[in-house]
């Protein structure tokens, strides 16, 4: 992996010069290369972006970000690039059509079909989608799971510094979108690592797992025969804990039940009903406790991921983490990117940025990987 930034937002030849030395790409590039770039919205309505993009001999996919890190520098209003370069791996990109409620796999269908290079399923994934509250992750992972026939999915959701995200973007190759999603699909002999950190540190309010008794998709109707509300209550939580819109900044860890470990969900809104509408599936017969955020346990997760990322010896990474988790590091905001350039080595090449939504694929019991959805969390592909 090979990387570059700029706190430029206006392009220029000096700029892009600056780029491309970063990126050594006279002596760099192998025989197949794909881009992968997070910054801010304002990297994008510049031109910067769709410049940068035109002068790249190879595709470039990524989406927008609150604020990213890449060769030892960092911020909100910084612009990261990493290029993947192998000689032995092939690469191909897709962006779908406009997604909505009830149009969601045909559109990713399409994209995925039209990047296929080979008859076998790509050994990797890397998916850029959409933050689209109406629709959440579900069904967009739901669709690339089925049309990838189980590929390993990572990626992330776009994200922005406002209030309802209505700067986030999806990127491919200079064309910036609100409701689309890109694909980069990697095709060889690859065998990448996955690391994943929650909340396992953090305060627990709920000692015990309660059992999901009623759920439809993503909508959580009720806990052991209890409604949503009323189980919280029961386990001290008063229903006027939670507001009637907008993420939650409070973990639920949900266990599926079937060996891949629990996966923490964030919560979108309550319903008039009563009934809570999550980022991610809730299981019928799956196992749900909320947990309580505090810096200390943010910086704990980051601490033990950062050294499983280091003990992978990878020369390479890609890291996501989730924008929830930023914003609740409060005045310290650069904990989490400053512990990560701590704790991994110097020569390791990587790119970090924060997401809306995290998609990073977990191992079962038996060593097979399980993609999934993620909110609150770290997650990492090694090379």
């Amino acid at each position: 992996m090979l990387t570059a930034c700029t706190r430029e937002i206006y392009f220029s030849e000096s700029v892009w010069e600056d780029l491309r030395l970063q990126l050594d790409m006279e002596r760099g590039l192998r025989r197949n290369s794909v881009g992968i770039v997070s910054c801010a919205a304002e990297f994008i309505d510049s031109g910067f972006v769709a410049a940068v993009c035109a002068r790249l001999p190879f595709a470039v996919a990524g989406c927008t970000t609150l604020s990213c890190a890449a060769r030892g520098e960092s911020g909100d209003g910084l612009f990261t690039l990493a290029v993947l370069t192998s000689d032995e791996v092939r690469f191909s990109s897709a962006m779908t059509a406009p997604l909505r409620e009830g149009d969601i796999e045909a559109p990713i269908a399409a994209a995925c079909r039209r990047a296929e290079i080979s008859p076998e399923k790509p050994a990797l994934v890397l998916a850029f989608l959409p933050m689209l509250l109406s629709i959440g992750v579900p069904p967009m992972l739901t669709a690339l799971n089925s049309v990838c026939r189980g590929a390993p999915v990572f990626g992330a959701l776009s994200c922005d510094g406002t209030e309802d995200y209505r700067d986030s973007r999806v990127i491919l190759d200079g064309v910036a979108e609100q409701s689309v999603a890109a694909f980069i699909m990697a095709w060889g002999d690859m065998t990448p690592q996955f690391f994943s950190g929650s909340v396992s540190y953090f305060e627990q309010v709920q000692s015990n797992y309660g059992v999901i008794t009623d759920a439809d998709n993503y909508t959580l109707k009720s806990v052991n025969n209890m409604s949503f509300l009323e189980y919280c209550a029961s386990i001290g939580v008063p229903p006027d804990h939670f507001s009637d819109t907008g993420t939650l900044p409070l973990p639920f860890m949900v266990n599926y039940n079937d060996g891949s470990g629990s996966v923490a969900r964030a919560l979108y809104s309550i319903t008039p009903e009563g009934h809570a509408i999550f980022a991610g599936e809730m299981p019928l017969g799956g196992r749900i406790a909320i947990y309580r955020l505090n810096y200390d346990g943010i910086v704990k997760t980051t601490e033990i991921f950062a050294d499983s990322v280091k003990a992978a010896r990878g020369s390479s990474a890609l890291i996501f983490s989730c924008v929830m988790r930023n914003l609740l590091l409060g005045a310290k905001p650069d904990t989490e990117i400053e512990k990560i350039l701590e704790i991994l080595p110097a020569d390791t090449s990587f790119l970090f940025a924060y997401a809306g939504g995290e998609l990073c694929p977990l191992a079962d019991e038996s060593g097979a990987l399980i993609n999934r959805s993620h909110n609150f969390s770290l997650i990492a592909c090694v090379f």
